[in-house]
C-alpha cells in the first residue's frame, strides 16, 4: 500500500495530554487507522506506538489486559516529547469482538491461556497485518529510526522488514497485582517481551 492510495482527514484535538493531530487514514482495501501525533525534534528517532483497540481494557476497565495502561503512557510520552499512536480497529487481534468474546469465555471456563483459547476456535493466535499502520507512517514522514513502544516481537518484525530501524521502549503502566499476574501469563503464551517493571497500585 502506498500514501497515494489513502483517504485521510485531519483536525486538532485538545486531550490530557496535550494538543494532538488525529488523521484518520482510510485504504482501497478497507483497511483504517487513526494516528495521534505531536511534533518531534527533527533528525531525531521518533516514538511509535502501533495500538490495537481493546474495547473492554480501555472503555470498560478490564482487568484482563494491559491495553489501557500502554495506550496511555504511549499518548502521555508522545504528547510530551512528540512522536506518532497508530491506533489500529483490530479487536479480538482482528479477528473481532463476537470471536474475542469466545476466547474469553474459553480462558475463564476452562483455564486456557489466549493462545489455547484461539486455538479451540480454529484461529491463529494473532493473524493481524500492520499494512495500514506502515502507510500511515510514511505519510508522516516519520524517518527509518523509530523508538517502538510494544513488547510484542511481531510489530517489530513487521517494521524492521519495512526498512525501519527499531529501538524498543517499554511502556512504564501501573496496574493490579492480579491484572498483573494475567498479562505476565498471556505474554508468556504469545511470546511478548515480560515487563522488567510493573508499578502495583493495589
Amino acid at each position: 500500500m502506498t500514501t497515494g492510495e489513502l483517504i485521510t482527514s485531519s483536525t486538532v484535538l485538545p486531550t490530557a495530554h496535550g494538543q494532538l493531530v488525529a488523521t484518520h487514514f482510510h485504504g482501497e482495501d478497507g483497511l483504517e487507522c487513526v494516528t495521534f501525533s505531536s511534533p518531534w525534534n527533527a533528525g531525531q528517532p521518533v516514538f511509535v506506538r502501533m495500538h490495537s483497540a481493546c474495547l473492554f481494557g480501555e472503555a470498560i476497565g478490564s482487568e484482563l489486559c494491559d491495553c489501557r495502561q500502554q495506550l496511555d503512557s504511549s499518548l502521555r510520552l508522545i504528547g510530551a516529547q512528540g512522536g506518532v499512536v497508530v491506533y489500529l480497529p483490530q479487536e479480538g487481534r482482528g479477528m473481532g469482538l463476537g470471536r474475542k468474546i469466545e476466547a474469553m469465555e474459553l480462558e475463564r471456563s476452562h483455564a486456557f491461556n489466549t493462545v489455547e483459547a484461539f486455538e479451540m476456535l480454529g484461529a491463529e493466535s494473532d493473524p493481524r497485518s500492520y499494512d495500514i499502520a506502515l502507510a500511515a507512517l510514511q505519510f508522516h514522514n516519520v524517518g527509518k529510526r523509530l523508538r517502538l513502544l510494544t513488547n510484542n516481537p511481531k510489530k517489530i518484525a513487521a517494521l524492521t522488514s519495512a526498512g525501519y530501524l527499531i529501538e524498543r521502549i517499554e511502556a512504564k503502566v501501573a496496574l493490579t497485582r492480579s491484572c498483573a499476574a494475567i498479562v505476565v501469563k498471556k505474554q508468556k503464551a504469545l511470546g511478548h517481551f515480560v515487563y522488567s517493571q510493573i508499578d502495583y497500585i493495589d
